[in-house]
């Protein structure tokens, strides 16, 4: 694995636990075992940090739509949704997307507008496979009555 995804997968994992505000470079540093000025190279700055991220993250989404795309519609795509997350309800650790959300008010609007579309990349998949749902009639989880 290149240095930049060993960043990358190292900083999906610290969002998670901390949020992106909460680790410096030094915790990346330690980390993966390589001076700050390899994570410089890679990342100027901890914007550009948070941009590939959301790329990253977005590419992640991108392949769970793949995934969800090829289980029948009802409650065995609910679950596999629900699975992809469940990892990191066990570990307790946030979605990286909702962590990032909650820290976005403090981000430059760029990354602003990154965390945004990495947002908006997520409700696409559940509007794209409304077939979380049987045809014609709809579960209870869909939507309350």
């Amino acid at each position: 694995m290149s240095t930049y995804d060993k960043i990358l997968r190292l900083t999906d994992t610290l969002i998670q636990q901390r949020g992106f505000l909460g680790f410096s470079y030094a915790d990346l540093e330690k980390e993966i075992g390589i001076r700050k000025a390899s994570i410089h190279h890679h990342f100027p700055g901890k914007t550009d940090l948070g941009l590939a991220y959301c790329e990253y993250k977005t590419g992640v989404f991108s392949q769970l739509d793949a995934a969800l795309h090829d289980i029948p519609p009802g409650v065995q795509r609910l679950r596999a949704y629900l699975d992809a997350f469940a990892g990191c309800a066990e570990r307790e650790e946030m979605c990286g997307v909702y962590a990032m959300l909650s820290d976005s008010h403090q981000f430059s609007s760029e990354l602003q507008k990154a965390v945004s579309r990495l947002a908006q990349t997520e409700m696409l998949i559940l509007k794209k496979r409304p077939c979380f749902r049987a045809e014609k009639r709809r579960a209870q989880v869909c939507r309350p009555s």
